[in-house]
């Protein structure tokens, strides 16, 4: 900092010279005035002089920092973002730079000579110390550089390395490298120990990442490291632990890991076979399961997919076929497991397709058994028509009666609605549901789970009274029953009423009198149909007095729904039922059965009879027709279409007629129909020569009572 004139130097008031002080007063001692003068101009231009000098001093200072600043600041840019990759680069660079800003110094008008030489000199300095630093930059971003190439081309010689015929040349290669750059003194990553080392460490990933090399293989080449055996003798216990846990990760995975993966794979593969037949890609699994040494488990895949695919093929062969041509491939393929010609194989993998193919079979049975429609839609993956299913049923060997038009799943729906919807649309909904799934539709529905006043009701569809019965089953039977309690009257004299007034129309579904019910002609099912409507009609004639009906007018209203479609003749002790359609030919279908029972000729004709599994002898039979004639009797079929003899037992009589060459046991039945036609012809040709013309037109009357 330049230094303050004398004459300010803490004086406030006065100047203070080399004489003394100069006050607003002089002393008593002041000298003489010219002298005082004289002496006060010298001092005057002394303080003059100095003055100016500190100025320049000032001056020369604060162009020099100002230099330093501004030139230090694009001197430090310089150094750190040279243009120049070499140190005499730099150098060209920075003599540049410096001899610009000395000539910028150089140029300025408003310093002297001395001050400009003043401020060069401090840049000089300044640029010097910071261009060393610079040049020091340079050259270790230089050796940073020369390093990182070396680094890569030794790493890129390692990876030369792997082909191991040229192995040598590429090790005496980066020996060059690692000595040239301990001659420029250059730190690299690699030594030739390092070098090795990280050869081998890529040898061992390749050897652990290539399914070329097995289980055994791996296991030989860990072992060698850990014992340190030949190329692996040079490096210490843990060299030889890390080379070593790459070979210990793969042989882990093999055996853990990649098997389960294999497993899965083959899981997959056979659940594939199974569902297709399809066996495209199995060595692919067998070849991996042998790569893994797992040689046990190739085997039994390939055995497994062989038994997949036969059973598949099997099974296609007969998914629609017959009891009997479905037996007979289980016999098939049981066969060669019992061949002793067979090698043990052979017979292992054939059990094994017999075991599938029966597990298969069973499950195919109880599949059309729980919902034939269902099964087959299934094993077709598509819809298939009415008629369809019906034929697919008949291919399986499903017996008529038995045969289904709709799946199970078609049929809960409807069952569903039936038991929730409005009475008249319920209706309306059984009345579409038949028709879309034909004749065969309504016995398949009961067989199902459809109730019997659903049936009772739409077999009286066009009824009033139909859709009063769908509605009391919607009614809860303490409702009624306390309503009748109100109008003191008996449940159980309701009941009895309706049961009276249905007996003849229980007696033809069980048989027999209400005697036999339970006895020798009261099965299960005919007993629970019976006891079944008994309790709908019960219900609704109940339903009827609680609305001020009387009991007797209630029970034949109700009842009605059942027996008003019907005309009831009793034979023995069985009674049956004729449709009300065919009630002006009822006597006459009567007489005639009745002259069929009677005729002891048409019996022996047509009876067959085998008591205790042997043919019967002549007095047997003759007995037995006897039996019949005078105890037996004939029974309503469920479906109304004629009558089936039974005997003195109640069991069904046998006839045995050819069918497709094959004498076949058959009950003896009588259709209506037949009865009608030979009615007919009689009154139109006599019976005999014309009966063909007469079951024609008893064809037609049938069809017109919409009893087929």
């Amino acid at each position: 900092m330049p230094k303050i004139p004398l004459y300010n130097q803490g004086q406030a008031g006065s100047v203070r010279l080399a004489t003394g002080s100069l006050g607003p007063r002089a002393g008593s001692e002041f000298e003489a005035p010219g002298r005082a003068f004289a002496s006060l101009g010298e001092s005057v231009t002394n303080i003059a002089t100095q003055f100016g000098m500190a100025e320049k001093k000032a001056e020369t200072l604060r162009v020099s920092n100002e230099a330093i600043s501004t030139y230090g600041k694009d001197a430090d840019d310089l150094v750190t973002n040279p243009k120049s990759r070499t140190v005499s680069g730099f150098d060209i660079e920075s003599g540049e730079f410096r001899s610009k800003a000395l000539s910028d110094i150089d140029a300025r008008g408003d310093l002297t000579s001395s001050q400009k030489d003043l401020v060069k000199q401090n840049l000089t300095r300044t640029l010097d110390r910071k261009f060393s630093i610079g040049r020091a930059a340079v050259f270790n971003k230089q050796q940073a550089e020369r390093t990182e190439i070396m680094n890569q081309g030794i790493e890129s010689l390692i990876s030369d390395s792997a082909n191991k015929q040229l192995r040598p040349t590429v090790i005496n290669d980066i020996q060059g490298l690692i000595d040239a750059s301990k001659e420029q003194g250059l730190a690299i990553n690699y030594d030739l120990n390092g070098v090795e080392f990280e050869i081998a460490k890529r040898d061992a990933l390749a050897d652990t990442t290539s399914n070329a090399i097995g289980l055994s293989e791996l296991e030989t080449r860990r072992d060698a490291i850990l014992n340190g055996e030949g190329e692996y003798e040079k490096y210490d216990a843990d060299k030889r632990q890390t080379l070593a846990s790459k070979y210990s990760a793969r042989i882990n995975y093999l055996t853990g890991a990649a098997v389960a993966e294999a497993d899965a794979k083959a899981s997959d593969f056979k659940t594939q076979v199974a569902a297709t037949g399809d066996d495209a890609g199995a060595r692919e699994i067998s070849q991996l399961y042998r790569s893994l040494g797992q040689f046990s488990k190739a085997e039994a895949f390939e055995s497994d997919v062989l038994v997949g695919k036969k059973v598949f093929n099997t099974f296609d062969a007969i998914k629609f076929s017959p009891p009997e041509k479905v037996n007979q491939a289980l016999r098939d393929a049981l066969a060669i497991v019992r061949d002793p010609k067979a090698s043990l194989g052979e017979r292992a993998e054939n059990l094994e397709v017999y075991k599938q193919l029966k597990t298969k079979v069973d499950a195919m049975r109880q599949a059309v058994d729980d919902d034939a429609v269902g099964y087959i839609e299934g094993i077709e993956n598509r819809s298939l028509s009415v008629s369809e299913r019906i034929e697919k049923q008949r291919m399986l060997g499903v017996e008529e009666n038995d045969i289904v038009p709709f799946s199970m799943s078609e049929f809960k729906e409807f069952k569903t609605s039936l038991e929730t919807d409005d009475p008249i649309f319920a209706m309306q909904e059984m009345d579409a549901f038949f028709k879309k799934y034909g004749e065969s539709a309504l016995p398949a529905a009961m067989r199902n789970g459809m109730t019997y006043p659903q049936n009772i009701a739409f077999a009286n569809k066009e009824k009033p009274r139909a859709i009063d019965l769908l509605a009391s089953t919607q009614i809860e039977d303490s409702v009624i029953r306390d309503k009748l309690k109100e109008k003191n009257i008996k449940e159980t004299d309701i009941e009895a009423e309706v049961n009276e007034e249905l007996s003849d129309w229980s007696k033809s579904v069980i048989g027999g009198t209400s005697g036999g019910m339970l006895s020798r002609m009261g099965g299960p099912a005919r007993y629970n149909a019976v006891m079944e409507t008994e309790m709908a009609v019960g219900k609704l004639a109940k339903l009827y007095v609680t609305r001020g009906m009387s009991i007797g007018d209630a029970k034949k209203a109700a009842a009605n729904l059942v027996t008003g479609r019907y005309v009831f003749k009793e034979f023995n002790d069985t009674t049956i039922r004729i449709p009300a359609g065919a009630e002006r030919e009822a006597t006459q279908i009567t007489n005639f059965l009745q002259e069929r029972l009677d005729d002891a000729e048409y019996l022996k004709g047509t009876v067959f009879f085998q008591p205790g599994g042997k043919e019967a002898t002549e007095k047997e039979m003759s007995q037995y027709i006897k039996e019949i004639s005078s105890m037996g009797g004939w029974v309503t079929m469920p479906n109304d279409t004629g009558v089936y003899l039974v005997d003195q037992t109640g069991n069904k009589v046998i006839k045995r007629v050819p069918v497709d060459g094959k004498m076949v046991e058959q009950p003896v039945v009588v259709n209506f129909v037949d009865i009608i036609g030979q009615i007919e012809a009689s009154k139109t040709y006599g019976i005999g020569e014309e009966e063909l013309t007469g079951a024609a037109r008893g064809k037609k009357i049938m069809q017109e009572l919409r009893l087929q």
